[in-house]
């Protein structure tokens, strides 16, 4: 019984001491598209996250900006990134060849159900379409806080029953 309580004792310190220091990591990825986006021709591609391990990698917030330049007149479009979009008019009259922080920002805060769509496979995807003129999609960032494995915790609390283990076995002696 004294066994049983020194180990949950253990156990109850070592998660709370584990849960107090996780912290979520922030990953940022890029994705460079210089592509004319033109009215009824919107453009796809879709975000890719490295080391995404199924039912083990939880994102639990992100936000997608994608940056639009232009040359010409008046133009509008939509952004979709998972299963919510967002229009934008007017882009900013800049060459491409201009690095960020040039031209128009349209950023999109993931909600819950592209967030389910992320954790899914690790993937999401983005299309830039017009609804009136074209302008030039220039590049996108998707930024997501991971939360950290559980494995960790898992991990310790093994190494705990096998010392707990260990030392009821050398008290038997």
């Amino acid at each position: 019984m004294k066994f049983a309580k020194a180990t949950l004792a253990a156990l109850t310190i070592a998660s709370a001491f584990c849960m107090s220091s996780a912290q979520a990591t922030v990953i940022t990825t890029s994705y460079s598209a210089l592509d004319k986006v033109t009215q009824g021709t919107p453009d796809t591609f879709t975000f890719t996250l490295a080391n995404f391990i199924a039912g083990v990698t939880e994102y639990l917030s992100g936000t997608v900006s994608v940056r639009l330049t232009d040359t010409s007149s008046t133009e509008s479009g939509l952004v979709t990134v998972g299963t919510q979009s967002k229009s934008f008019s007017d882009v900013a009259n800049t060459t491409i060849d201009k690095p960020a922080p040039f031209g128009t920002y349209v950023t999109i805060a993931l909600n819950a159900a592209s967030l389910a769509d992320l954790n899914k496979d690790g993937k999401i995807n983005v299309t830039v379409a017009s609804t009136d003129g074209d302008f030039t999609f220039a590049d996108a960032t998707l930024t997501a806080a991971v939360v950290p494995e559980p494995m960790s915790l898992g991990l310790l609390a093994i190494g705990m029953l096998g010392l707990g283990a260990a030392r009821r076995r050398n008290a038997a002696k």
